[in-house]
């Protein structure tokens, strides 16, 4: 029932983000939206930030499967399966940034970079020394969900296909 309880515990707590400010609710108010009781709530999550961390998880989760078993890794395929990811989940990344909690799905996003990195294909990346790489996965993650950040907050006005290709001539200039 674990599964299913953190289902339950996320889809209430994204229910009431809807409506409600992230700092003003609370396990109480999330839980009186759930047949569920607090204990079982504590014996899934310790506090609030873990419900964000465990989306933030799962859509990295998501995301990192479209990628690996979609079309033929390029630059470009990587930022349109990110953008096209991210418009679908655009309702999720909106209250993400409207209650400034971002910043979790930046640590999902930057905790995943090693395994984006492991699969691009003849990536300058395979040179640099693992001390170095660290800082260069901080930069790459950083400049990509600022680009991110700048499309939601605009309301998606450019397509996929041109922030797709926005981030490719960035990122393609700096592996040349």
């Amino acid at each position: 029932m674990s599964q299913k309880s953190k289902e339950i515990i996320v889809a209430a707590f994204l229910e009431i983000m809807q409506t409600s400010a992230y700092e003003d609710i609370t396990i109480s108010e999330i839980l009186a939206n759930t047949p569920l009781v607090r204990k079982t709530f504590y014996n899934n999550f310790k506090e609030k930030d873990d419900i964000v961390r465990y989306i933030c998880h799962n859509l990295m989760a998501e995301y990192m499967t479209r990628l690996t078993s979609g079309a033929e890794f390029t630059l470009y395929n990587f930022a349109r399966t990110f953008y096209v990811f991210g418009k679908e989940k655009r309702e999720i990344f909106t209250l993400l940034f409207q209650n400034r909690i971002f910043h979790i799905f930046n640590e999902a996003f930057n905790n995943h970079m090693a395994l984006v990195n492991s699969i691009l294909p003849h990536n300058i990346l395979n040179t640099v020394d693992d001390e170095n790489l660290s800082f260069i996965f901080a930069f790459h993650a950083q400049g990509t969900l600022a680009m991110f950040e700048l499309w939601v907050k605009s309301g998606f006005q450019k397509s996929v296909d041109n922030m797709a290709t926005i981030y490719t001539s960035i990122v393609g200039d700096l592996q040349e």
